[in-house]
């Protein structure tokens, strides 16, 4: 197993907007039922999950700017569920849960995100990758995070 890299503390850094966002989506996801599941890559069983009704949310970031403490991340999420109309509406469902998020994330392993704001920045759409899976639709997204401890 790998060391891993040891960052000082009190230093100030940008959240991991990837990990933010599963966490946060992984919350709403356990309104769904079956609960949801969210994810940076697709889990060993996707297909299996899938089958059992459960929706996967890939959270994938694509860059973004930064301006003296606050950080806009492009970040595309791609719902998949056994059935293409439903991915449609788990992610219309997603969408004004986003947009009303403010709000400090904790995730798992403590680290904390700063997310003030979610906006749309790339409409619903299919899955822009060269996936032939039909079920799959994605949106893009904006997430502003502020620089914190």
């Amino acid at each position: 197993m790998a060391i891993r890299v040891r960052i000082p503390d009190g230093d100030d850094r940008w959240p991991d907007v990837e990990k933010a966002m599963v966490t946060l989506l992984d919350d709403l996801l356990a309104e769904l039922e079956p609960a949801g599941y969210a994810c940076v890559l697709p889990p060993s069983n996707y297909d299996e999950l899938i089958d059992q009704g459960v929706a996967i949310v890939t959270v994938q970031r694509a860059g973004g700017t930064a301006e003296r403490i606050n950080e806009d991340a492009s970040v595309f999420l791609t719902v998949t569920t056994g059935y293409r109309s439903d991915s449609w509406d788990v992610l219309g469902w997603l969408r004004p849960k986003l947009h009303q998020v403010n709000d400090t994330i904790v995730n798992d392993d403590g680290t904390v995100a700063l997310i003030s704001k979610i906006t749309d920045a790339r409409g619903p759409q299919k899955d822009p990758g060269l996936s032939e899976d039909s079920r799959r639709v994605g949106a893009g997204f904006t997430v502003t995070t502020r620089i914190g401890r």
